[in-house]
């Protein structure tokens, strides 16, 4: 038989979301005090304080859950990084690199712990990454088209996986698993010339 992993429905009134949003806050924090085997929709129910049954209008399976929590991750990883590189003061190719990776770094230090437990022990659940990452990717490419004349690689498609490859690498262990003895701010500066150095293949340094 076929695993469900996607919501029953979609929340569109007031109230739904709000339902929505407290199922999976309950499984956010039951997931962090229990391993996954342990983990299943009637502790969470009763944690959101609604019915079993109103759980299954959303949500058919624990699995379900966890891909959805994996989707709002990403979704406010895409909401911070449309935002930062709007931002007014991001006019140089550089700056808006700045921003990208601030915007990555407080995507990824929100909620750390559970961030942790998604991408590390439950990896397998990362179904839909690529569906999910289609709007990462189009914030990435943006930043491309914008400054394409300053970037010495001209495969756009190349230029976006590379990018979102160093950010993820990089971000995810700089969080995650921090040197010791390095400075936060020395890590952050080394990502930011690491990612301009691939675009220009300028080696100057900040």
């Amino acid at each position: 038989m076929k695993l469900v992993l996607k919501p029953r429905k979609t929340p569109i009134q007031g109230r739904s979301r709000v339902t929505v949003d407290a199922i999976l806050q309950s499984a956010a924090e039951i997931l962090k005090e229990m391993d996954y085997a342990k983990f299943n929709t009637n502790l969470v129910a009763e944690r959101a304080g609604i019915s079993i049954g109103s759980l299954y209008q959303y949500f058919p399976n624990k699995d379900a859950l966890i891909v959805a929590l994996h989707k709002k991750h990403t979704q406010h990883i895409r909401d911070l990084l449309r935002t930062v590189l709007d931002r007014q003061n991001a006019q140089t190719l550089r700056q808006k690199i700045e921003s990208l990776v601030d915007g990555v770094i407080a995507a990824h230090s929100f909620e750390p712990e559970l961030h942790k437990l998604l991408e590390k022990k439950l990896p397998f659940f990362d179904i839909n990454r690529v569906e999910d990452e289609t709007g990462i990717r189009q914030e990435i490419f943006r930043l491309v088209e914008l400054h394409q004349d300053e970037i010495i690689e001209k495969d756009k498609p190349l230029i976006v996986w590379m990018i979102l490859q160093l950010l993820e690498s990089l971000i995810h262990a700089a969080v995650l698993e921090p040197p010791t003895n390095v400075k936060p701010q020395a890590v952050r500066n080394a990502i930011i010339q690491s990612i301009y150095s691939y675009l220009t293949n300028t080696p100057d340094r900040l």
